[in-house]
């Protein structure tokens, strides 16, 4: 999963660096990427392997499922050798027809007296349906393909070996393309996340490459005006609010003592108006701050205001 992930941030740094040419093919970031999808292929394939070897059934068939998703995408991503491509296509149909297998064993486990039994051969049939798949293009490899190693036929031997013992153990009749497609694989789970990158150069050139545009500078402040409009400073709101309640207790407070008779008429008239002006200013304020367009309309206003003044006044000058 490390390795992935460095992968990945070597090939980040790899496309930001500049004379490119001279890094050889090792460093570019293509390959760099190809050897991060494919550590992801074999921590996805030691994770399955260890769940299956738990008689983790369920998450077994689920991660081989995701196995068989990971290989297929790695398949498409470019144009390998002859034998390369036909390693990867047979993979990834033996990693599906794994996770059908390991799921048609988990509803035998699960079923009692022949319970479910059309499903569990209905998905019996779909595992052998890539099982087969598998197993012809393993046999037009050993037939076809002079340029494999003696370990390459070794091991292509293993896995027809493997593959024919879980088609013998199935036992069910072979079916076509348009038959299979009718029944679901199982879903599939992947362990590690694509473009995991711990870290990512200051310079970021991005793997993906998109047309560039010219910005268009004008635009962008007007966008940038209207986020600062719309923004809203919280922590000065309720400052207000709080300065909005004591006040208010202020007042009430200022009422008991009026009808206690502890203050006198004018005395009490001066200090409520005096509150009350204050209470009416800050909920003014509160709601420039929750309508920043009301804000924005009166500020436009003001300057109106301000530039006819001077035009009257350069008239009068005149």
């Amino acid at each position: 999963v490390e390795c992935s992930k460095m992968y990945k941030a070597a090939a980040y740094f790899s496309t930001a660096c500049t004379r490119q040419e001279n890094r050889g093919t090792t460093l570019s970031a293509g390959n760099l990427e190809l050897n991060s999808e494919e550590s992801r292929i074999l921590a996805q394939s030691l994770a399955a392997t260890r769940e299956e070897q738990k008689q983790n059934l369920a998450m077994a068939s689920n991660l081989y499922a995701g196995l068989s998703a990971l290989t297929k995408r790695l398949y498409f991503l470019k144009r390998y050798d002859k034998v390369k491509e036909k390693q990867l296509k047979a993979q990834y149909n033996y990693d599906i027809g794994k996770a059908c297998h390991l799921k048609a064993k988990l509803l035998i486990n699960m079923s009692d007296d022949g319970e479910n039994k059309e499903i569990i051969e209905d998905i019996q049939k779909k595992a052998n349906y890539y099982f087969f798949k598998a197993e012809e293009t393993w046999e037009y490899m050993l037939e076809n393909l002079k340029e494999l190693s003696s370990n390459e036929k070794e091991n292509i031997q293993i896995n027809l070996s493997i593959v024919n013992e879980h088609i013998i153990e199935n036992d069910v009749e072979i079916i076509k393309d348009n038959e299979a497609m009718k029944f679901q694989d199982p879903e599939p789970l992947i362990i590690v996340p694509e473009n995991l990158a711990p870290f990512l150069p200051r310079t970021t050139n991005y793997l993906t490459q998109y047309k560039p545009k010219d910005l268009n500078f004008y635009a962008y402040r007007r966008y940038k005006d209207l986020l600062s409009e719309i923004s809203v400073d919280y922590s000065k709101m309720e400052e207000l609010q709080n300065r909005k309640a004591g006040i208010g207790r202020t007042l009430k407070q200022l009422r008991v003592l009026y009808d206690n008779n502890d203050v006198d008429i004018s005395e009490f008239t001066h200090l409520f108006e005096k509150y009350s002006t204050k209470i009416v200013t800050i909920e003014n304020a509160i709601e420039k701050l929750k309508n920043p367009e009301k804000k924005s309309i009166i500020n436009k206003q003001q300057i109106e205001e301000t530039k006819s003044k001077k035009n009257t006044d350069k008239i009068i000058i005149v």
